[in-house]
């Protein structure tokens, strides 16, 4: 009996921590993302394709480590080009006319790293300097359309956001060895 409401239970609690964890991972583009979709959008043969192109207006979902294993993405892709400005655009993340509002991304990326790093003194202080310091790394890269902006912007941020979880990564593991050292 006791071991059957304990295998109950057992399975309650696996069950649910299961559901949390897909509702919080994307791995679909969601209702309010096909309003950007693309002319001619596919849904059944494009969508896993555009959902690895998204990783600013999802890093209030996905973490830091994550996003870092997105890909970077051609400039001159103008589906991708016009998608993502627009998921920019419904965000606050890009202007109607086209400038980026580092702002709002420097503080999207800076909670974002403080989930990740921890949210207390120390950590909330490395979150709000590396958010600081990618976000001037990535200003004003150029590019012709808002499209190719976005995707300037979009292609340093992760290549940052990389060398970010690179560096934690061998911090974690050189603290694992008794030895705390910078790469």
């Amino acid at each position: 009996m006791y071991t059957s409401v304990y295998s109950l239970i057992l399975f309650t609690l696996l069950f649910n921590d299961q559901i949390k964890k897909g509702l919080l991972d994307v791995t679909h583009l969601t209702l309010e993302d096909a309003k950007c979709f693309p002319y001619g959008f596919n849904f059944d043969y494009e969508e896993q394709e555009f959902v690895h192109l998204v990783v600013i207006p999802y890093l209030e979902i996905k973490s830091i480590e994550e996003l870092s294993h997105l890909n970077l993405i051609p400039i001159d892709n103008p589906r991708y080009n016009e998608f993502l400005s627009c998921m920019w655009k419904n965000k606050r993340f890009q202007s109607y006319n086209g400038a980026i509002n580092y702002e709002a991304i420097e503080k999207a990326l800076s909670a974002s790293m403080g989930r990740d790093v921890g949210d207390t003194g120390p950590g909330i202080l490395l979150s709000k300097m590396e958010g600081s310091r990618i976000v001037m790394i990535c200003r004003d890269l150029g590019g012709y359309t808002h499209g190719q902006r976005v995707v300037l912007v979009r292609n340093c941020i992760l290549q940052e956001l990389k060398k970010f979880v690179q560096k934690q990564n061998g911090r974690r593991y050189s603290n694992n060895l008794g030895t705390y050292y910078h790469k």
